[in-house]
């Protein structure tokens, strides 16, 4: 929205116009280990996405295997691990057993359908190939995984952006 000659400011506008943050959700524990099914690890609480509005959907993670060689994909998903994919990252590769291998990935990802949606952010991962468990490590003091939503703006700055639904 274009500011316009004695509009007031107000708190919504000056919200509207710089990006800030809906929401941000610390990985603190190792989750649940899986092998080839896609599990939900944790969720980020409920966030309304406005429509007319564009996010950046962010996830920096830790994952391992009890396997060298395995390969895994994470992703954040809506509400569950069969919810559409905001962000990917595939085939993260653990060139050892036990040890932390960085996944981090983001997407600016708008809301045009004209209607606000509530929902909440599910973290998931799946080995895709090898022998061994997985599982997203928990944060540590070097380290702080995370969740993290943005407003970004107005959705029409980002024409090309992935599609909320």
């Amino acid at each position: 929205m274009a500011w316009q000659p004695g509009q007031r400011t107000t708190a919504q506008r000056l919200r509207d116009n710089a990006p800030w943050t809906v929401s941000y959700t610390a990985i603190a524990t190792n989750g649940a280990t899986t092998t080839t099914t896609e599990i939900v690890v944790t969720s980020s609480p409920t966030v309304t996405f406005r429509t007319g509005r564009a996010y950046r959907i962010a996830l920096k993670c830790a994952v391992q295997s009890s396997a060298a060689s395995d390969r895994v994909t994470v992703r954040l998903r809506k509400l569950n691990s069969t919810g559409s994919v905001f962000v990917e990252v595939p085939h993260v590769v653990l060139p050892a057993a036990s040890t932390n291998q960085l996944a981090e990935s983001a997407v600016i990802a708008s809301n045009d359908t004209g209607a606000d949606i509530t929902t909440s952010i599910a973290l998931t991962i799946v080995r895709v190939s090898g022998t061994g468990t997985v599982l997203i490590a928990g944060s540590s003091a070097a380290f702080v995984g995370h969740i993290l939503i943005e407003d970004y703006g107005s959705s029409s700055n980002f024409p090309s952006s992935r599609a909320i639904t």
